[in-house]
């Protein structure tokens, strides 16, 4: 199949697209100070948002809704397609997993490069996705001297392809950094991102689309703007965390480096489902 061919599965190297770097801030955004101890709001752009904007705001606090960005056809046929392949934990999370202790109340469905070429193209291969994961994750480095000098190339790499059901009495995760798993712990904290300087900081980072919605009640991932700026031994305080309330279509754009954390699904009879899409920085 085409899209197969686009995916080098399983190296999963993800298709490049060009991208001029800016070093300005979208005219969508709109970035809230902190005040009176009142948490940073969650930035939304809207559809017609340029991906310099999206990347922007992402720069600025590491993570933005992009409302609408998958039509709703799209992401109904994706999940129609992936459905038959969700699955309960067969046995319980390993001690430190992200969703340990809600194995009753959370189903997966892995892989979805091979089971929906709905989801490969209108998600995974999205031009504002591919632009963002390579601004963020490419990595160039030169070596050697005069003559000799050269320039090494590692394209981003597909890290994971999930879809989530999260059910009525799901519990809270703890607030976390994906980045852990790349054991990225040496970033010093900053004030603002600045490039080139910061360019190789990030490890990863996930597109979340709704496929149901995402609100607060039925546990909307919560996280902290700006605290991917932060360093390792910085002090997380849930009063800090906004939820990121979701309709179908919308999609959260979010570096690893973000605190973050499933929230409680305190409804009796939502379930909430998203699709993730984690790239991972690549090396040669």
């Amino acid at each position: 199949m085409q899209f197969a061919r686009q995916l080098h599965v399983l190296g999963c190297r993800l298709p490049r697209v060009s991208l001029r770097a800016i070093n300005t801030f979208g005219a969508y955004a709109e970035h809230q100070l902190a005040s009176n101890n009142q948490p940073i709001s969650l930035s939304q752009l809207p559809q017609t948002a340029t991906h310099e904007d999206i990347i922007d705001t992402l720069r600025h606090d590491g993570a933005v809704i992009v409302k609408s960005l998958i039509p709703y056809p799209s992401v109904q046929k994706s999940l129609d397609d992936v459905s038959p392949f969700f699955r309960p934990a067969a046995e319980p999370y390993r001690e430190g997993d992200f969703f340990q202790g809600n194995e009753a109340h959370t189903s997966r469905a892995t892989a979805l490069f091979a089971r929906s070429p709905t989801y490969v193209h209108d998600q995974l291969l999205h031009p504002a996705f591919r632009a963002v994961y390579e601004q963020f994750l490419t990595t160039e480095a030169s070596t050697g001297e005069g003559e000799g000098k050269y320039t090494l190339h590692a394209d981003p790499l597909l890290s994971s392809a999930i879809v989530f059901r999260i059910d009525p009495g799901a519990r809270a995760q703890e607030l976390h950094r994906d980045d852990v798993i790349h054991h990225n712990f040496s970033n010093p904290a900053i004030t603002a991102w600045k490039e080139p300087r910061d360019l190789q900081r990030e490890a990863s980072l996930s597109m979340f689309v709704a496929a149901t919605p995402s609100t607060k009640a039925n546990g909307a991932t919560r996280l902290i703007p700006r605290s991917h700026l932060w360093d390792a031994n910085h002090r997380v305080e849930e009063d800090e965390t906004v939820p990121a309330e979701m309709q179908p279509g919308d999609a959260l754009f979010m570096l690893s480096s973000c605190y973050h954390g499933g929230s409680e699904n305190r409804t009796q009879d939502e379930t909430r489902i998203v699709f993730a899409s984690t790239i991972a920085r690549g090396s040669e």
